[in-house]
């Protein structure tokens, strides 16, 4: 129990820093992107997605990276004229710019509008560009359309979120725990009971930690069992100290640190025993080398004496 309440203490800070808080319309976390099939310029839809998250910001929406909300922007050419001026031709273009709110996890969208946009330049891309720098984020019918969408969008999740809530535990049982995790990360902390949803992240949480740790664990007992103990070592030293599966971690390094020290003390023992049989070889093929040297010398000397003895030669003194 203490271990889960320091988890959710954790998880609670780590909602209140990455941005789950009342400072955002409505708590509703909501960030532009641009739909690259319509502007396949980097630099122009850069500048698009821009003017929409100023426009956001001017809305009193606050919100950085991926936050699960988007305010899809597309940018559609409707027409184009060309313009004689001379040395140069100017291309008129008009476009129609279609803006929509949407969460794509729930694949639900929540409104969608088209703004008339006009841009003039030497060539297409120039007068894209030109249009965008017309694109207003504070133009009134830009700010009506995110009011009214982020309104839905709010609605929406204050009449659903129970099912939501259940919708995440679902996929947490199937093991989908990123998706289950990023499904409650987008919901609005203006919600009047805020606090199912934080409970439902902390729970999903514990349950991610929890298999991702048994799965360690079966890896883990998977290399003690071929004594591979270096890969053992390297995957219980990444389970988490405060897991459900801390103690059994703990258990089976202890467990494979007494065979080790066996093993060693075995190795130990067993070097012991081979360098002792090498000696006594190294001592018998010593003393069996003295013995070879001792048979030769004693084979020469015999050979010598035999030599000598069959050329022996009698000498007669006479008396002079």
């Amino acid at each position: 129990m203490r271990r889960e309440l320091f988890l959710r203490s954790i998880i609670s800070a780590l909602i209140l820093l990455m941005g789950i808080t009342p400072a955002i319309s409505q708590g509703l976390p909501i960030t532009a992107v641009i739909d690259n099939r319509s502007v396949d310029v980097p630099h122009i839809a850069k500048s698009l997605e821009t003017r929409l998250n100023t426009a956001l910001k001017s809305a009193g929406i606050h919100s950085e990276g991926e936050n699960g909300l988007y305010l899809v922007g597309e940018l559609i050419p409707a027409s184009e004229e060309t313009v004689e001026t001379g040395m140069r031709k100017i291309n008129i273009k008009n476009f129609e710019l279609s803006l929509r709110l949407e969460q794509p996890q729930l694949n639900l969208q929540f409104g969608q509008t088209v703004i008339p946009l006009k841009g003039t330049g030497f060539d297409s891309t120039k007068a894209a560009a030109d249009a965008i720098q017309h694109l207003n984020p504070n133009a009134s019918g830009l700010q009506a359309f995110i009011s009214d969408a982020v309104t839905k969008a709010h609605e929406y999740y204050i009449t659903n979120i129970d099912a939501l809530i259940n919708k995440a535990y679902t996929l947490s049982k199937t093991g989908q725990y990123e998706e289950a995790i990023a499904l409650l990360w987008a919901c609005p902390n203006s919600l009047s009971t805020p606090h199912q949803v934080h409970n439902a992240l902390c729970d999903i949480y514990l349950t991610k930690q929890n298999y991702e740790c048994s799965m360690i664990m079966k890896q883990a007992e998977s290399a003690y069992a071929l004594k591979r103990y270096d890969e053992m070592k390297y995957l219980l030293d990444s389970i988490d100290c405060d897991s459900q599966c801390a103690a059994s971690a703990s258990a089976l390094a202890k467990k494979a640190g007494i065979e080790i020290r066996n093993s060693e003390k075995e190795a130990l023992a067993r070097e012991e025993r081979e360098a002792k049989r090498a000696y006594a070889l190294e001592e018998k093929d010593r003393q069996r080398e003295y013995n070879l040297e001792q048979h030769r010398i004693s084979a020469i000397t015999n050979i010598a004496r035999e030599y000598y003895k069959s050329r022996r030669i009698t000498y007669h003194y006479y008396n002079l």
